[in-house]
């Protein structure tokens, strides 16, 4: 099963669009704990982002999304800055520690940035959407 690392504006917008579960059960999905931070923070807002925090939250205490710490911490200190946040740049070290080939930011000012560091790893950063259109064309 292919593992795949998701920061958090990717596990939102594609729980809005009903996949999660579908991308659950085909892959392998990973997050650093800053992003499970960063979800919990959403629960307060009672709208559609909030519930599908509640949700991914879920996926997470059922192990269905699988919570990974970060080693290299100092690696992801150097990557923050105006342009990479510490969840995109939690994301990067866990894909790289793990040797993992994807990475799913919807940030693209980020994963443009990111761009260069990741084809050099071996790493692919894809937005959410492109995610899903691959499961399709898998069917």
């Amino acid at each position: 099963m292919k593992k795949v690392v998701a920061d958090t504006s990717a596990l939102i917008s594609i729980s809005l669009s009903g996949q999660l579960g579908t991308v659950i059960e085909n892959t392998q999905l990973l997050v650093p704990k800053v992003v499970t931070l960063e979800i919990r923070e959403m629960l307060e807002f009672k709208d559609i982002e909030g519930a599908a925090a509640k949700k991914i939250l879920g996926w997470i205490q059922d192990k269905k999304i699988h919570l990974v710490e970060v080693k290299n911490k100092k690696t992801i200190q150097k990557l923050i800055d105006k342009n990479i946040d510490l969840g995109e740049a939690e994301c990067f070290v866990l894909a790289a520690e793990e040797n993992i080939e994807t990475i799913l930011i919807d940030d693209v000012n980020a994963a443009y940035y990111l761009n260069g560091l990741a084809k050099a790893k071996n790493i692919s950063i894809k937005i959410s959407a492109a995610a899903i259109i691959e499961l399709i064309n898998l069917k």
